[in-house]
């Protein structure tokens, strides 16, 4: 007998907490209250700043006087002349834009308010996680276990508080899976366009909608689905003037630092932090289905195939692996949720310490430095407004520098554009082809982690030393600012 349907003796036999929990409960009862437990556990968490130059500049952008849609991050005064991607986030800007509308003055200088867009985002993939895997055949206990370990894959979780696009992309395309289960083709099409405008990379969880079937209809039914919302996405992009193609060449990163193995390392390396003592629970459940349903699990690769094969492909998708990972462990979560559902004695307990691991792995490895980070480059910013006149530009890495300028501007987005210049790793070139006379360089330390990664002699894992009092020609330049994380640097030019 298939394991997706167990028997009612079996049941009967093993009662569980979700049992005696939501017992007489409606499917739409459990999601609502699944839905508003994850809610108010994700507000909860949610900071008031983060060490994501993304997420940051996606809050500061918020405040201007309208949505920013020509162009993704800052204009092409911040990085000195050349081309800029284009915005191919448009939904997610509008919804933040609407957000910072409203939003409390106290908390307009925060990323609070996108933080609570991604936690909103986050309970709605949770409950309607519950929602699909009924709709899949899977028993109510699988399908809660399920929906309960989306909500705290670390991953999920993390960006379910912080304001990117991650979330937002999962929860769209949970809805365009659902309406497409139960035969909303209209309510489906519009999902995956929010999906699409959320992030284009979207489309690639277009066969999430055969894990049920494969059938001639289901297949012309999301050829139709797929070609409606691109061809309403591309209308968009048109009215928006909004280059897609040129932004992606534009942020195409260095090739040769990002081999297949480094690619290859990193989904490695998100699989183990995400599901540790999880991936148990991942080869039981796989175990289950290659045993009771076999069907379920081919469909189940076929879904998750493009989101490997894509985020191993070209470089330039690794800047966006997030689109990719997201999703993937989604999927990964039904097996893992059949497998908890199914639990004996013995193992509750080596359940109890997979969910134990998973909370140290969260904060460990996700809120510990990112908290670290954003903390160092606010003092540096503070140090940098008390101290440096305002109008001597900060160059560093995006990453980097995001954060200490916005901090030291007060979140001013227009001197955010207008006075940060974005330089991967400033070398001896930058500061002159600046055009400016002096400059504050900022440089990173780079995350503990990182820094131990480093020391190994692997291409693509190093991090670039640069020493502007050691290494600048034609200028001066010295120490002037140190914490853990960031050193500051004030340049001079030398006239011959």
């Amino acid at each position: 007998m298939p394991i997706l349907h167990p028997s009612q003796t079996d049941q009967q036999k093993r009662p569980s907490a979700t049992d005696f929990f939501f017992r007489g409960a409606s499917p739409a009862k459990i999601f609502y209250i699944l839905a508003g437990i994850f809610l108010i556990f994700y507000v909860l968490q949610i900071p008031r700043q983060s060490s994501s130059a993304d997420v940051l500049t996606f809050a500061a952008r918020s405040t201007a006087d309208s949505p920013i849609f020509r162009y993704a991050f800052l204009d092409e005064s911040s990085n000195l002349g050349e081309p800029v991607p284009a915005n191919y986030h448009p939904a997610h800007t509008a919804v933040l834009w609407l957000v910072y509308r409203i939003a409390p003055e106290g908390l307009k200088q925060t990323i609070v308010p996108a933080g609570f867009v991604s936690a909103l985002c986050g309970a709605l993939v949770v409950g309607l996680t519950f929602l699909i895997a009924l709709q899949l055949g899977i028993g109510r206990n699988p399908a809660l276990c399920a929906a309960l370990a989306v909500g705290l894959v670390p991953s999920i979780w993390f960006h379910s508080l912080i304001g990117e696009i991650y979330v937002p992309q999962l929860a769209a395309i949970s809805l365009f899976v659902y309406f497409a289960l139960i035969g909303r083709t209209v309510l489906s099409t519009l999902s995956l366009l929010l999906a699409l405008l959320v992030t284009p990379f979207s489309i690639l969880a277009l066969p999430f909608v055969f894990l049920k079937e494969i059938n001639r209809k289901v297949i012309q039914k999301t050829f139709l689905i797929g070609s409606l919302s691109t061809a309403a996405y591309l209308a968009v992009l048109i009215l928006l003037d909004i280059n897609l193609i040129d932004s992606f060449f534009t942020a195409m990163p260095d090739s040769s630092s990002l081999s297949f193995f480094i690619r290859l390392s990193r989904l490695g390396v998100f699989l183990v932090l995400n599901l540790n003592l999880g991936l148990l629970f991942l080869f039981w459940g796989l175990g289950k289905l290659w045993r009771g349903d076999r069907r379920f699990l081919f469909r189940l690769a076929l879904a998750g195939t493009p989101q490997v094969v894509f985020s191993l492909s070209l470089p330039i998708f690794v800047i966006e692996l997030g689109c990719f990972q997201v999703p993937l462990f989604w999927l990964l979560a039904f097996p893992v949720g059949i497998a908890v559902s199914g639990m004996g004695r013995r193992r509750r307990v080596l359940g109890l310490a997979a969910l134990a691991v998973v909370i140290a792995v969260f904060i460990i490895f996700w809120k510990i430095p990112d908290r670290s980070l954003a903390l160092d480059r606010i003092r540096a910013g503070d140090w940098l407004e008390q101290n440096v006149p305002d109008s001597i530009k900060l160059a560093a890495h995006w990453r980097t520098g995001v954060g200490i300028a916005l901090e030291r501007h007060n979140w001013n987005f227009q001197k955010l554009s207008n006075r940060f210049i974005i330089s991967d790793y400033p070398d001896k070139e930058m500061p002159l082809d600046s055009g400016e006379e002096s400059l504050i360089i900022a440089l990173s330390k780079g995350p503990f982690y990182s820094r131990l990664l480093a020391k190994l002699s692997i291409s693509g894992i190093s991090i670039p030393s640069f020493e502007p009092d050691r290494s600048l020609e034609k200028s001066r330049a010295q120490k002037i600012f140190e914490n853990s994380s960031v050193v500051l640097y004030s340049w001079q030019r030398q006239n011959p």
